[in-house]
């Protein structure tokens, strides 16, 4: 599947403007941050988000980092927070 789905899916399914974006380092998953405080990631292959966390932050989600090598992420948001996530 071409990616230029995940600009239509992200500004539709999230409630607000995405403000980060950012690929997962095997390649099959995207993940999203937006103004709706939410993260989310999406299945490549399908299209199709397979992961909601909503209330990530109390505030717009603004950065997103993936660790290369280990399952974690990283948000940070205008709440001043930053929050370390554990894919699994």
């Amino acid at each position: 599947m071409h990616t230029c789905w995940l600009d239509v899916r992200c500004q539709t399914e999230h409630g607000s403007w995405v403000r980060a974006v950012c690929w997962h380092p095997n390649g099959k998953f995207v993940l999203s941050v937006s103004e709706d405080r939410s993260m989310r990631v999406w299945e490549v292959a399908t299209g199709g988000c397979v992961r909601k966390v909503m209330d990530a932050h109390q505030h717009f989600v603004t950065a997103l980092a993936v660790h290369e090598k280990q399952l974690i992420v990283a948000t940070g948001g205008v709440d001043n927070l930053v929050s370390v996530w554990e894919c699994r």
